[in-house]
């Protein structure tokens, strides 16, 4: 008789968004060979996304709540009533919010607990959620059962300092992604003065700085800028280019289910965020091709060889930014080679290690190693 797989329940607020989600639904897909893996939303999706998730292979289990920032105190219970039936050997927590609503509903209850950090926290954000949540985190010691894992270095040792830990005290599992699934086919057509952009248009992202930037180019030197996302500052930033004069070279895709055919058709992506825990839409374009921009001192930085597989600007800086689009848009060649670097060095996170090392992590936690 075969030994009964371990049972892990993944929470996650939603199934679609930025890294985070599409982390958790990839670690998910690739923990299923050895672990019986359950996925549960804080609050419903939309029946669309649910269709797509439900051929994942997991099993996708129906959400603790109805509408976003509704029924908190129901969601913890809910999740409670749940856990203490023992359906579960371990919880796996990828969110802030749901940090609070797994240390609610796991007071008294001995399951033990992952819980993955996914970036710092900029505090001088006016009333964001993270803000509040975090707080809420810092308050509570965390229980022995509790075990945290940073996406990056950067990540880390951000918390480490926070909080006042130890740095051993936090795992290392870098993101992983399927590079195969990200080469470009062989007939594509690569603009080599075409700039792509990937994220959630908030401001926090600092669009704004790019868009800036190629407002300092001089004219001609980009064929387009191609900023592929959407969010709540979509309005703001397609007037900023009304204002700076530059709304001609700048396309706003959208969201788009899948972005692969911009960045193969794009030389140069470029990630403003000066927040960066890890950078995955990065590290698809680097696994893409492209030649990449990266702020310093982000978890970005640490996937990238600086003028080698990739640049690394000052954050925030468009002044330093434009200087560095300026040389890479003129030197093609430099942009090629820089791209066949970015492929090679994205190997190094592919997905099988990010699924491996929560492999590992999962049996020394349920071995009482960890």
């Amino acid at each position: 008789m075969s030994a009964r797989k371990f049972r892990i329940l993944i929470l996650t607020p939603g199934l679609d968004g930025g890294g985070c989600e599409r982390m958790t639904r990839t670690l998910a897909k690739g923990l299923i060979k050895e672990f019986d893996v359950s996925l549960m939303c804080l609050y419903e999706q939309p029946d669309g996304l649910l269709r797509s998730c439900s051929t994942e292979g997991y099993n996708l289990l129906p959400p603790l709540g109805k509408r976003v920032g509704s029924g908190l105190l129901a969601v913890v219970a809910n999740l409670r009533s749940l856990l203490k039936k023992g359906q579960f050997d371990l919880v796996h927590s990828n969110n802030l919010l749901v940090d609070m609503v797994l240390r609610l509903a796991t007071i008294g209850h001995p399951i033990p607990v992952v819980k993955t950090l996914h970036d710092p926290l900029p505090w001088h954000w006016p009333w964001d959620y993270k803000k509040i949540v975090g707080r809420v985190l810092e308050t509570i010691p965390p229980q022995r059962r509790f075990h945290f894992v940073a996406i990056s270095r950067t990540v880390a040792q951000f918390w480490a300092d926070f909080l006042h830990w130890q740095l051993d005290r936090i795992f290392v599992i870098y993101n992983g992604i399927e590079v195969a699934y990200l080469q470009p086919p062989a007939c594509t057509h690569r603009d080599y003065n075409t700039v792509v952009s990937v994220g959630r248009l908030v401001q926090e992202r600092a669009f704004g700085v790019l868009l800036e930037a190629v407002a300092l180019l001089a004219s001609g030197t980009i064929s387009m800028l191609r900023i592929v996302g959407d969010g709540i500052e979509r309005a703001n930033l397609e007037s900023k280019t009304l204002s700076l004069g530059i709304k001609s070279i700048v396309n706003f895709s959208g969201w788009l289910s899948d972005p692969r055919p911009a960045i193969w058709s794009s030389g140069i992506y470029v990630d403003t965020y000066p927040w960066e825990g890890f950078g995955l839409a990065l590290l698809e374009a680097m696994a893409a091709g492209c030649a990449v921009i990266v702020p310093r001192g982000t978890g970005a930085h640490e996937l990238v060889e600086d003028g080698v597989s990739g640049i690394v600007v000052p954050p925030c800086d468009p002044y330093a930014l434009a200087n560095v689009l300026t040389d890479l848009l003129r030197n093609p060649d430099k942009v090629k080679t820089m791209g066949a670097h970015a492929i090679e060095r994205s190997r190094q996170f592919d997905l099988s290690r990010m699924v491996q090392g929560y492999a590992n992590l999962y049996r020394q936690v349920l071995s009482g190693l960890a």
